[in-house]
């Protein structure tokens, strides 16, 4: 299995654990596709499918974590620390308008596929940081209604750090 599938399956077992717990269902993977990437149905023949897709703190980030740039890495981290206390460089904080930017960004990528009824949008954030989706999604929600929202089972913004997922309506 190429990466990329395996990176959604994974996103998609972390969502439907939470997504079955939290609505009592039997959701299990029935194919990894590409539109949408993930196929469900529970054990009364009901679907859910759902397209997947990544966030991340800053640019870059993602790559780091999947071992392609060493932006993230330990020594990386040490080398900027190093040459900040030597007043080489700043460090820059994260912020969460950062994160909802490219958060935002993602969602654009995806508000115009068109995948019929019974369909989601998971993003998966990857960041390490708990960031407070429930001040971020007002923010990114307010953003957002001005497109059409193709996804009828809603947007998901499912947590790196707990596995937790929460919905966004548009």
């Amino acid at each position: 299995m190429e990466e990329k599938k395996r990176i959604e399956k994974s996103v998609a077992e972390k969502f439907l654990n939470y997504y079955n717990k939290e609505y009592n269902t039997s959701y299990k993977i029935i194919k990894l596709s590409e539109n949408p990437d993930i196929r469900c149905k529970d054990s009364n023949n009901n679907e859910l499918n759902f397209d997947v897709t990544l966030t991340e703190n800053e640019e870059g980030d993602i790559q780091s974590l999947l071992g392609r740039s060493d932006k993230i890495s330990k020594e990386t981290l040490k080398k900027n620390i190093e040459n900040a206390r030597n007043g080489k460089e700043k460090i820059r904080s994260l912020s969460l308008d950062d994160s909802n930017n490219i958060l935002i960004k993602r969602i654009k990528k995806k508000i115009n596929n068109r995948y019929g009824p019974n369909t989601a949008l998971v993003i998966y954030d990857t960041s390490g940081i708990q960031w407070d989706r429930d001040i971020s999604s007002i923010n990114v929600e307010r953003f957002l209604k001005s497109f059409k929202n193709p996804y009828d089972k809603g947007i998901w913004i499912v947590s790196k750090v707990d596995g937790s997922a929460k919905r966004m309506d548009l």
